[in-house]
């Protein structure tokens, strides 16, 4: 049965309300944090890297590493 944006908007609203004190929680942690990072060393670029070896490979290309950033 499909509703309208509005209700959805209702819905979701009440369901968020009992999150709040969490959020809060999770807010103060982090404002008390002294540094905040996210390390995606292991995350790999796998379209980028499969062309990236294929250049290396016919001499194209000396760099085998990509930079990422986000």
């Amino acid at each position: 049965m499909p509703l309208p944006a509005a209700t959805r908007w209702e819905v979701f609203k009440e369901a968020a309300e009992a999150f709040t004190e969490v959020w809060m929680a999770l807010v103060a942690a982090v404002a008390a944090g002294e540094v905040i990072y996210i390390d995606d060393t292991q995350a790999s670029v796998l379209g980028l890297s499969e062309e990236l070896h294929h250049k290396v490979a016919e001499g194209q290309a000396t760099r085998t590493g990509i930079f990422t950033w986000g």
